[in-house]
């Protein structure tokens, strides 16, 4: 016989390894393009990264978000931010050798290093919040049965 208080615990271990599940792989799907990408000085190369890598997040985070409702939108998030954090060094990185003349210097705008980051966050929080099931916003009102 369950009581009051497994249940809670399943519920809590449930959101909790949905959080980390969903935060770990959305964030793999969205950072090995940029790793494994050897002609990201291109505007193509770029590009074809962030198709690579976003595309498959986003349809990931939007099943998480759907399927497990409050904790699959925060990890998708959660992985957001810390790949904000990843572009951000990896978008410098390019920039800082290309002045070395290590590699080539990148065909784009300096200003990406924070538009991309900044954008893919809040693209991220916006997407989240709508594919967000009705219920686990507590915008809708709860019927009452008498």
């Amino acid at each position: 016989m369950r009581t009051e208080a497994d249940v809670q615990d399943r519920q809590l271990m449930g959101g909790c390894a949905s959080f980390i599940t969903t935060s770990l792989v959305c964030y793999c799907l969205s950072i090995w393009p940029f790793i494994f990408a050897d002609d990201l000085w291109t505007s193509a190369g770029f590009l074809r990264a962030m198709g690579l890598g976003f595309v498959p997040t986003t349809v990931f985070g939007i099943v998480s978000s759907r399927r497990f409702a409050v904790p699959g939108a925060c990890g998708w998030v959660a992985a957001a931010l810390t790949t904000a954090i990843f572009l951000l060094v990896r978008i410098q990185n390019l920039f800082t050798a290309g002045d070395s003349r290590q590699f080539p210097m990148p065909v784009f705008s300096r200003d990406l290093i924070w538009i991309v980051p900044i954008g893919y966050v809040l693209t991220v929080i916006t997407l989240s919040l709508i594919v967000l099931p009705r219920h686990a916003t507590g915008l809708t009102p709860e019927t009452e049965s008498d």
